[in-house]
């Protein structure tokens, strides 16, 4: 488990609250869902066949690639947001930037 801090920041006008933090317990299995993502294998082989779900973060892309596995981004957003599609499932993704793009 990963603990991860989130705040909510007050809405505007309500004066000088100060903002909630809460904090998360996050599974590494739910993490790597989301940013590497799931993938099907062949049970005689081991191979991966295709992308079953998750797969939101620059991980991913480095997987596929590593893997062999083509993808196409078809658009990048100004902020790093990318959408594309996945060989193995033909399904439009969106892939979240790397870290180095984050703010």
């Amino acid at each position: 488990m990963r603990e991860v801090a989130a705040k909510k920041v007050s809405p505007e006008g309500t004066g000088n609250v100060p903002p909630v933090i809460k904090i998360f317990n996050i599974s590494e299995e739910a993490l790597d869902h989301d940013n590497i993502g799931d993938f099907t294998k062949n049970p005689r082989t081991g191979a991966i066949q295709k992308m079953s779900g998750g797969g939101h973060g620059q991980d991913n892309i480095d997987f596929l690639e590593q893997n062999g596995i083509e993808y196409n981004i078809e658009t990048t957003f100004p902020n790093g947001v990318r959408v594309g599609v996945i060989k193995t499932n033909g399904e439009i993704g969106t892939v979240f930037p790397d870290n180095s793009m984050q703010p």
